[in-house]
């Protein structure tokens, strides 16, 4: 029964148009200093509830929020409303490197931890999002060079903890301010994911390597290295899947692999994907049925998590860029009905499953 559902829902995501059918209202972002900014985040809470984007241009992120709901005129489409301005970051010498919904009570994503890097400085910052107030629970500067990535720990034995990767990698435990730093050979992390069940944290680097660290041991110990996994170019996505012993990577050339953790070795990889040495992401929906990302020629490709098999490839609405580079969501959870929405510069489409 498990096989054909997942069966048609790869079948729908296959014939989905590669046409927009609604175009969504935008945030009430005001140009600044001559630049309008583009949207270079889009996220949504785990309910798919919320969304979260970042609008950036030459000196500054605003983070922006809007709650989703269902179109009035079809209820199989998506709008946004109820847009706030959260926060806003002025960037000049730098950019936000990382940006992730946290669900600190585990009910609901009201926090946000995001990185900015460049400059003489890096920033960590961890704020709640109340009804009314922005209140900062974690905010640190570094010293230690480009920082690109940061995580947050679902892990039981490890809980209020966060990882912090870069030039200098480290564990925080947020109650305490407690810092450990994590060996990773003398070379930069990109990405980083703690498991939930084993007290193990992986970290991608800039050889593209692979490492699973034990939590359980000092950092500077040798044996804290679980398993090594190895990629050709620089690992800038890592994803755990909910079977722990799985786990999916892509690089800056394109190779997007599953790797089997307990053989040490890839047993699907998904073709066509479009980067050459570029820090881009790919997300895989809560079903874990599809897995898709943004290519560096702006092409937003889904393959089937489970057969590797490329489902559909839908081109960018504007002409391909660095600003017209299109963030997207897909989800079978929102509140009309499955679909992906994409956004460029300021510019929302929702195309319907």
């Amino acid at each position: 029964m498990v096989c054909f559902f997942r069966q048609c829902h790869e079948a729908c995501v296959a014939r989905m148009s590669t046409q927009s059918s609604h175009q969504i209202l935008t945030c009430p972002d005001t140009v600044r200093y001559g630049e309008p900014g583009y949207m270079n985040v889009l996220q949504t809470d785990k309910h798919q509830e919320k969304i979260l984007t970042i609008i950036s241009d030459s000196r500054f992120h605003r983070f922006w929020q809007a709650t989703v709901t269902t179109n009035k005129h079809n209820a199989s489409q998506i709008d946004l409303i109820n847009w706030k301005k959260i926060n806003c970051v002025g960037t000049k010498c730098s950019k936000v490197t990382s940006t992730n919904w946290v669900s600190v009570d585990e009910n609901q994503d009201n926090h946000i931890l995001y990185t900015i890097s460049g400059g003489h400085t890096s920033q960590i910052q961890l704020f709640e999002r109340s009804p009314n107030s922005l209140h900062v629970i974690l905010y640190n500067q570094s010293a230690y060079g480009m920082v690109w990535t940061s995580s947050w720990s679902y892990n039981k034995m490890f809980p209020n903890h966060l990882c912090v990767g870069g030039r200098k990698s480290y564990v925080v435990d947020i109650m305490t301010s407690v810092k450990t730093k994590i060996n990773t050979n003398g070379t930069e992390v990109f990405c980083q994911a703690f498991a939930k069940s084993a007290p193990l944290l992986y970290n991608g680097t800039k050889r593209g390597e692979i490492f699973s660290f034990d939590l359980r041991t000092p950092s500077n110990h040798r044996r804290n290295v679980a398993s090594t996994l190895l990629h050709k170019t620089s690992v800038c996505c890592l994803k755990l899947l909910n079977d722990e012993n799985y786990i999916v990577a892509s690089d800056m050339s394109g190779k997007i692999k599953m790797w089997d953790i307990r053989m040490c070795a890839v047993v699907r990889e998904y073709h066509g994907n479009n980067n050459q040495l570029r820090h881009l992401p790919f997300q895989i929906d809560s079903t874990e049925n599809i897995l898709y990302t943004v290519g560096q020629d702006c092409f937003t490709r889904m393959w089937s998590l489970n057969t590797g098999n490329l489902l559909n490839t839908i081109p960018p609405p504007l002409p391909a860029s660095k600003q017209t580079l299109p963030s997207i969501i897909y989800s079978t959870d929102w509140a009309a009905s499955p679909g992906l929405l994409l956004a460029t510069q300021k510019q929302l489409d929702w195309y319907s499953l």
